[in-house]
């Protein structure tokens, strides 16, 4: 099943950029060659947010079991 863009949160720093879909899943591409640096499940199972720098990826959202941060809206 392909995400749409209502599914997918983008963040972009420099070279990297990081793709997840809303749902827990995230990859980090070389934003030139399109080659994937890396991928993994997360253990935030609603994504809300996102953002990459320093070689960080900070994921904003809903975690399994109702714990974690939810940005305000």
């Amino acid at each position: 099943q392909r995400a749409g863009p209502e599914s997918v949160v983008l963040a972009v720093d420099g070279q990297t950029m990081v793709v997840a879909e809303r749902s827990g899943r995230v990859a980090v591409l070389d934003s030139v060659s399109g080659e994937l640096l890396w991928s993994v499940q997360s253990t935030v199972r609603l994504i809300s947010d996102l953002d990459i720098g320093g070689g960080v990826v900070a994921i904003g959202g809903q975690m399994e079991g109702g714990d974690g941060v939810t940005p305000p809206t």
